[in-house]
C-alpha cells in the first residue's frame, strides 16, 4: 500500500503501470490528482481509451466484469475507470481477487472509492491487488502536511508560495484541499508568481464569496443567512454541486464522529484535535454546537446527503441545488430552520 505522493513518483520515473490499481481514502483532491496522473501515465503507456464506469449496487459488478473482458475498439488499450459507490462483498472480493489470476493484458482497471474502515481495506482482493498492483491511500494530511502540499502545488503552478502564507492557506482553508487548490489555480490565472501574507490578507473577502470551505465555516458558526448567501454565490459562479456536496457531508461526517464524546462529556485528545483538523477555534464552535445537537439528525442529515448525489448524477428526482439550500438553513441552525 502506497500514499499518493509515492506513486506520483514512480510514475515520475516512468514505472510500468500496472494491470490493477486501486484508489482509495478521504481526501478526495489528491486522489482525483493521482488518477488524472494515472491516466495520463496510461495514454503515454498506449491505453488510449477510457471508459468509465460507476457500481451503486451489486447488480453494477455484472458490467463491469463482463466489460473488462471485452476486447477494445480497434483493438487499442483502455483504462477502465470503476467508481465503487457500495459496500464490496464476499461474492465481489472473490471476483476481484480471480482477476489477478487472468488479467486482460489491454485493460488498466482503476478502482476508486471513498474512505475504507480497517477491515476493509484488509480485504483479501485488496492484498491481493496489492501483491501484483498498486493500492493507493489517500489519507487526511496533518497541519505540515497540508502546508508542504500546498507549497509542491503552488511550485508545479510556476509559484512561490512564502512559508508564512502556506501556514495560513492551510489554516482558513481547514484542510480543505479543493478549495486552496482552486485559490491557487485562481491565483494563476491571475498572473502572479510569488504568494504571501499580504495577498491572502487582500482576498479574504473573495474567499467569503468564493471558497467552498466558508461555506462549512458559516454552518459551523451556525449563520443560516451567511450560509445561503455564499451558497447562492459559489452557484452563480459556476461552482460545482459535487464540490459543495463533498464539503458539507465531510462536516456532517466530523459531527457523527464526535457526537458522543460531546453527549458523554469526554475532553478531545490532541490527536483527536489533529485527526479532525479542529483548529483557529474550531474545537469549541463545533462543542457548543454538537452540544444542541441530537445523533438521529446527523444521520438524518447524511442521508439527504446520499439523496443530493443521486439527484447530481440524475439517478433521483429532485433539484440538487433546492436540497443543497434546504441542508445548508437546516444544518446551519441546529435543524430548527425549514426552507
Amino acid at each position: 500500500m502506497m500514499t499518493p505522493e509515492q506513486a506520483s513518483s514512480r510514475l515520475q520515473a516512468r514505472d510500468a503501470l500496472p494491470s490493477f490499481v486501486f484508489c482509495f481514502g478521504e481526501e478526495p483532491q489528491r486522489l482525483l490528482d493521482t488518477i488524472d496522473a494515472l491516466a495520463l501515465a496510461g495514454r503515454q503507456q498506449g491505453f488510449v481509451e477510457r471508459q468509465l464506469m460507476v457500481v451503486e449496487s451489486v447488480a453494477d459488478w455484472g458490467d463491469v466484469l463482463n466489460a473488462y473482458q471485452e476486447l477494445s475498439l480497434f483493438s487499442s488499450q483502455r483504462v477502465m475507470l470503476v467508481q465503487v459507490n457500495t459496500k464490496i462483498s464476499v461474492a465481489q472480493s472473490d471476483q476481484l481477487q480471480s482477476l489477478v489470476r487472468s488479467p486482460n493484458p489491454d485493460v488498466l482497471l482503476l478502482l476508486r472509492a471513498g474512505a475504507l474502515d480497517k477491515s476493509a481495506q484488509e480485504a483479501k482482493w485488496v492484498k491481493a491487488w496489492d501483491s501484483v498492483g498498486w493500492v493507493i491511500n489517500s489519507k487526511v494530511l496533518p497541519l505540515a502536511g497540508v502546508q508542504r502540499w500546498l507549497q509542491e502545488q503552488a511550485s508545479a503552478l510556476g509559484m512561490r508560495l512564502q512559508p508564512d502564507a502556506a501556514d495560513a492557506l492551510a489554516h482558513w482553508s481547514e484542510g480543505n484541499l479543493m478549495s486552496a487548490k482552486q485559490s491557487l489555480l485562481r491565483w494563476q490565472l491571475q498572473g502572479l508568481t510569488t504568494l504571501d501574507m499580504a495577498l491572502l490578507e487582500r482576498d479574504t473577502q473573495d474567499w467569503a464569496r468564493y471558497d467552498v470551505f466558508a461555506l462549512s465555516a458559516a454552518i459551523l458558526a451556525q449563520n443560516p443567512r451567511d450560509g445561503l448567501r455564499i451558497l447562492a454565490r459559489l452557484q452563480e459562479e459556476g461552482e460545482d454541486a459535487v464540490l459543495i456536496l463533498w464539503a458539507v457531508s465531510r462536516e456532517l461526517r466530523t459531527w457523527a464522529a464526535l457526537i458522543d464524546d460531546v453527549k458523554q462529556k469526554r475532553a478531545w485528545s490532541s490527536q483527536t484535535l489533529a485527526i479532525h483538523k479542529l483548529w483557529g477555534g474550531r474545537d469549541r464552535l463545533l462543542w457548543r454546537l454538537l452540544e444542541r445537537v441530537q445523533p438521529i439528525i446527523i444521520k438524518q442529515w447524511l442521508a439527504t446527503c446520499l439523496t443530493i448525489d443521486r439527484e447530481i448524477k440524475g439517478q433521483a428526482v429532485g433539484d440538487a441545488w433546492r436540497s443543497l439550500r434546504w441542508l445548508v438553513a437546516d444544518m446551519a441552525s441546529s435543524g430548527k430552520l425549514k426552507v
